[in-house]
């Protein structure tokens, strides 16, 4: 730079701390008007020289004009040098600046980088726990449900069973309504994950309210008295008794608030209340337990989250019970409040819409139990690779007349299916070596026309409806109703079923004749795509009227494994009420 070369120069012949004294920008000024006074008068000395004249008045003349003129231009001369070196200087100021938030942003771009590979790594290492968790929760799931499965489908048959004394028959539906209580602990387990997966299903069926309340009063009651607690159950004499909601979830809901106050009250009285206005259902369950300090009222509702103190580190849980609430009544559109004060007790409030019904179908179906069929006997193909399932449904079909044909193992099935010509194949999923899907899937190819019914303990899986090229007919999850198994049954296999009672109507025409056929576009494409015997067109259209809440969840089944059976004029018959 000129400046450091200035610099190098004076300081031949002065000393440097001389030269370090002075303003920088002051010596930049001086060379600069001293550069531009050089150039000046050697201009004024030039014009000077070039007169022509030797008169010495003249030039004397001249040249107080030219020294005037050269002091005018050296005013100028500083003021244009200062506004040079000012302007300079601001603009190495500002490119200083530049450069340095330059600098600084290459920085923090260097350091957002870092910090996203962190990120990243993180996710990663969180969607490797998540998928982790969900794994062992849905292994879990299945190793409960496997057992569950005996135990409920037992109970059920005992509760038929008009040979065990009334008193002992109770007992039955006590054991009967744990069963489920647990098999609802169970499927909370996995709600959580399919909550955030955005895949939880919330149905609108009709719901019977009365029974709901009846049975929750019947299941809590003695958990509290067995554990010395007043149990006080306060519901209006008047509230619908049916209504539209997903009675598994509004079980859920309650179960979770009313054992979580079981479990945390030692002394006084658990309280559950019913407030029904406006189509709007208020449930509260309050206690008089340790209660909840103000400062956890969020952290509680998080999943595994537990409020660990001395009163508490002893009673067990998992931490979900809470966030499956406060989850599932965000998803209803409900709401959740909580009042509560430590060591004096706690009281949820939870409001969610419930529509009344006024004529609703499930109260008028007829309930009597199967004793047989009309027809020649019917062969059932079970395969399952654990004796205590065989036996149960084995137990359930052979007094109804069916023939109960077993198979521990895929490999067994396919030695005996030519010999024993089944109408029916009971399969299990969970099965060594090949699993009931897989089987299915040979079946077919092996040309196997009857129907498959899939049964799985992973309520993970999903095979619903919509999906014609599924080989199998119908899927369901463990434990399941034996009722429902036999419906299934009966569909699939066109049976008239023969009552105890034989002056009830056949369950089957009564249900279809009570069905509630809306006027809707998507019903009226459906009665189109039937017509025409346009299959795919026909399942994707009932994917959307299921998906949509246009029709009643059984009809959307009935309405499928019709079309399974290729009865469109059945399901047009239905349809168009002719």
């Amino acid at each position: 730079r000129f400046s450091e070369q200035l610099y190098s120069f004076f300081k031949l012949f002065l000393p440097v701390k001389f030269i370090d004294s002075i303003n920088g920008s002051l010596i930049r000024f001086l060379g600069i008007l001293l550069l531009i006074s050089l150039i000046n008068g050697g201009l004024m000395g030039l014009i000077y020289y070039q007169i022509p004249t030797n008169n010495p008045a003249t030039l004397a003349i001249v040249a107080n004009a030219l020294l005037v003129l050269f002091f005018i231009l050296l005013i100028i001369s500083g003021v244009i040098a200062w506004i040079f070196l000012l302007a300079h200087e601001s603009r190495l100021v500002a490119q200083e600046e530049s450069q340095r938030q330059t600098k600084r942003l290459i920085r923090e771009i260097d350091a957002h980088t870092q910090t996203d590979q962190a990120l990243q790594e993180a996710m990663e290492q969180a969607k490797a726990a998540n998928q982790a968790k969900s794994r062992y929760l849905s292994g879990i799931s299945h190793e409960l449900r496997t057992p569950l499965q005996t135990i409920l489908g037992y109970a059920q048959l005992l509760s038929q069973d008009e040979s065990i004394p009334e008193k002992r028959r109770e007992s039955i539906n006590i054991i009967q309504r744990s069963g489920d209580y647990l098999a609802d602990l169970i499927e909370g387990l996995l709600d959580v994950s399919k909550i955030e997966a955005g895949k939880l299903e919330i149905r609108r069926d009709e719901m019977d309210f009365h029974e709901l309340m009846a049975q929750l009063e019947l299941m809590f009651r003695p958990q509290a008295e067995a554990k010395g607690l007043a149990f006080i159950f306060d519901c209006p004499e008047k509230f619908p008794h049916y209504v539209i909601a997903d009675e598994k979830r509004v079980r859920q809901i309650l179960i979770n608030l009313l054992s979580n106050a079981i479990k945390f009250t030692e002394i006084g009285h658990v309280k559950f209340s019913l407030q029904y206005k406006n189509q709007v259902a208020e449930f509260t369950v309050s206690d008089t337990g340790m209660g909840i300090e103000q400062e956890n009222f969020d952290r509680i509702f998080h999943p595994f989250e537990r409020i660990s103190d001395n009163n508490t580190q002893h009673i067990p849980g998992t931490g979900l019970g809470l966030t499956i609430v406060h989850l599932l009544s965000d998803i209803m559109g409900g709401n959740v409040s909580l009042i509560s004060q430590f060591n004096k007790g706690s009281e949820f409030k939870i409001t969610l819409m419930l529509s009344r019904i006024d004529s609703p179908v499930i109260a008028q179906q007829p309930q009597a139990p199967f004793v047989g069929y009309e027809g020649k006997q019917k062969n059932i193909f079970v395969v399952d690779d654990q004796p205590s399932h065989r036996r149960l449904i084995n137990d359930l079909l052979t007094p109804l007349g069916f023939n109960v044909i077993e198979a521990i193992d895929a490999p067994s099935c396919l030695s005996l299916m030519e010999e024993k010509k089944p109408d029916l194949y009971l399969l299990d999923v969970s099965m060594p070596e090949i699993n009931g899907l897989q089987l299915a899937e040979i079946l077919r190819k092996r040309g196997v026309k009857e129907p498959i019914i899939m049964l799985s303990a992973d309520a993970q899986e999903h095979h619903g409806i919509g999906n014609p090229d599924a080989p199998h007919n119908f899927y369901m999850v463990k434990p399941i109703k034996l009722q429902v198994l036999l419906d299934n049954l009966g569909l699939l296999l066109n049976l008239t079923w023969c009552y105890k009672d034989e002056h009830i109507a056949v369950i089957e025409n009564h249900r279809e004749k009570k069905w509630n056929i809306p006027q809707h576009p998507y019903v009226n494409q459906l009665i189109s795509y039937a017509e025409i015997g346009y299959a795919k067109g026909f399942y994707d259209q009932l994917m959307l009227a299921d998906k949509e809440n246009v029709l009643a969840s059984n009809l959307i089944q009935h309405l499928y494994q019709l079309a399974k059976q290729v009865r469109f004029d059945k399901i047009t018959q239905l349809l168009t009420r002719k």
